[in-house]
């Protein structure tokens, strides 16, 4: 029983790696699973998470921000939670028997979170990502094949504005721990579990530059084209600990369109984004992200496809802090049909708004509607 509680703790520590063709991205959350993985402005235009996904995004702020949490934790559908259910069954198993329940079970935990405060032209955040997968095969000969990274770092960000165009950078240093590993079956019997940890204590420190660009015209729509390069070059990692430094984070260049509306009973906000696009190893349907977002006073619902798989997402707003869930799913193949995984995350945020002679103007929601409505 001990030994599966502790491999459910792995899960929860691991990600990409029994799916190394999983496409990863900085400044998703629950908001923007909901509706196809779209990061954009929204109606209000006012967003200091622009910082993860596009500095240039700094330019539209009017006053001041604070991101005070946005956290969102999520697994893959009810595959992880049948696998709770057999752990909690499964006392009377011993040896590798006792893992019979969980070969060919792909599984994933993951989860982000951040805080940020951002005035007119300048943001810094401080930032989680993490994500796990492992699947377990090979029932003559059993192997955990398993990949468990955690990026954290701070994210320093500025822009200038030229008539409505705004460019963009970013300086962070990320701390990263992980990287795939294959446990054995010796360690899978019950052998030493000091093993299993010291597999999973690869650690580096690396420093990366993200490049951005934005328009957002001043007509009725708000139409607005955001290019955004995270990672310009790659980030390489210095070892700090372990047996090796944790694998590079790749560039991402992004385009995306949106466009948002507003009146007095209701909000919304459409966009699309075509991510990885220099990335020539990967299929064009899984770089293309497209959603939608309608904002009901305290309700908030959602919708899109992510890779070509559809989406959906509800937000309610509770005064200080705002409720989040998504349904989405993401390809872990080669191609957008092949191995889909769905995945279900919730999410917590709570927001403090001021007007440029520091008025507070909203609090908990994110909603950027309501600001607008307000001023």
């Amino acid at each position: 029983m001990f030994r599966q509680l502790l491999f459910f703790m792995a899960w929860i520590l691991l990600d990409n790696a029994a799916a190394a063709t999983e496409l990863y991205a900085f400044g998703e959350s629950p908001r923007s699973f909901g509706m196809g993985g779209v990061r954009t402005l929204g109606v209000g235009g006012e967003q200091a998470d622009c910082i993860l996904w596009n500095p240039a995004g700094l330019s539209y702020l009017k006053g001041f921000r604070w991101d005070v949490v946005n956290l969102g934790v999520g697994l893959n559908g009810t595959q992880t939670y049948q696998a709770l259910q057999n752990i909690k069954g499964a006392g009377s198993g011993s040896g590798l028997a006792g893992l019979t329940p969980y070969y060919g079970i792909p599984l994933w935990v993951g989860g982000q979170g951040y805080s940020a405060i951002a005035v007119p032209y300048f943001g810094i955040a401080a930032f989680d990502n993490f994500y796990g997968k492992f699947k377990l095969h090979n029932p003559a000969l059993p192997e955990l094949d398993a990949d468990y990274l955690n990026d954290y770092g701070v994210s320093l960000a500025g822009s200038l504005d030229f008539g409505g165009f705004s460019i963009g950078t970013a300086f962070k240093r990320i701390d990263r721990t992980g990287g795939p590993v294959t446990i054995g079956s010796d360690i899978l019997a019950g052998g030493n579990s000091a093993n299993l940890q010291n597999d999973f204590t690869n650690e580096g420190v690396g420093y990366g530059v993200d490049l951005g660009m934005m328009y957002r015209a001043p007509v009725p729509l708000n139409p607005t084209v955001s290019v955004s390069w995270q990672n310009i070059g790659k980030v390489t990692f210095q070892q700090t600990k372990g047996a090796a430094a944790p694998p590079m984070l790749d560039d991402d260049l992004t385009a995306g369109v949106s466009i948002s509306a507003d009146s007095t009973l209701a909000g919304f906000t459409t966009g699309i984004e075509y991510r990885h696009i220099t990335d020539a190893n990967e299929e064009l349907g899984k770089k293309i992200h497209l959603g939608t977002e309608i904002e009901l006073s305290i309700l908030t619902v959602r919708g899109g496809f992510y890779q070509g798989y559809p989406t959906y997402g509800v937000g309610l707003d509770l005064f200080l802090f705002e409720l989040n869930a998504a349904l989405y799913t993401v390809e872990t193949g080669a191609y957008p049909g092949q191995t889909p995984d769905q995945r279900f995350q919730v999410g917590l945020s709570s927001t403090l708004s001021f007007d440029p002679n520091f008025k507070l103007v909203d609090v908990g929601s994110s909603s950027r509607r309501k600001l607008k409505q307000r001023r």
